[in-house]
């Protein structure tokens, strides 16, 4: 019991495979990695129903041995060779491409957590100017200065955005309620009002209500 605890604790480690030097070792290696691969192989043709082939070469063999028969395999590959040559390579993969998107897919995603990361600082930064635990005299830092702006103007905008949703659902309402009801005098406050909602109206009626008429 202990021994499950204690195994059930422990940090999974990736695997990185790498050439095995024991030739009796590598040789019981290939025997049942081939099984496990011509198994996948198999599932894969049988719940996807789609056509593939193995061709699995190796030095202890005079020939090369195919799954799951020679007919088979030289049909799709006769197949594969009718097609233009733009198709063939479009979803082609060797080594080198395969770590190059591999490289690729990883630099995205550390740009991405950089990002984030500098985001988060931001918001910390701001929050302790706000706070009054950092004055803004102490930035000195160009790159902080520049985040901060950024993210201040960002904000600045987003409440602009929402000022104007508000003001456009109120403006809404207050037609849809006068419209109920006739007797009900609705004042905008004169034409200096109705101007406010000039400039933003009609274009916030028609992103966040575009089923309505006004």
């Amino acid at each position: 019991m202990k021994s499950q605890v204690a195994a059930q604790g422990m940090a999974r480690t990736k695997f990185v495979p790498s050439w095995i030097a024991k030739a009796s070792v590598r040789k019981n290696t290939f025997k049942k990695r081939k099984k496990g691969l011509i198994k996948k192989v198999s599932e894969l043709s049988i719940l996807c129903d789609v056509q593939g082939f193995l061709i699995i070469y190796c030095p202890d063999f005079d020939y090369p041995e195919v799954w799951s028969s020679t007919p088979d395999a030289a049909q799709l590959l006769l197949q594969f060779n009718s097609l233009p040559e733009i198709e063939r390579s479009k979803k082609m993969l060797n080594q080198e491409a395969y770590l190059h998107n591999h490289v690729k897919k990883l630099e995205e995603q550390l740009l991405k957590l950089e990002r984030e990361n500098s985001e988060l600082n931001t918001n910390l930064l701001m929050r302790e100017a706000l706070c009054g635990r950092r004055q803004l005299n102490d930035i000195i830092a160009i790159e902080e200065v520049t985040r901060l702006m950024s993210m201040l103007n960002m904000n600045i905008d987003l409440v602009k955005e929402r000022t104007d949703f508000m003001r456009a659902e109120v403006f809404l309402n207050d037609i849809v309620a006068a419209d109920e009801n006739k007797n009900v005098t609705v004042d905008y406050g004169g034409d200096e009002g109705l101007a406010l909602f000039d400039d933003h109206v009609n274009a916030w009626v028609d992103h966040y209500f575009p089923n309505t008429n006004v």
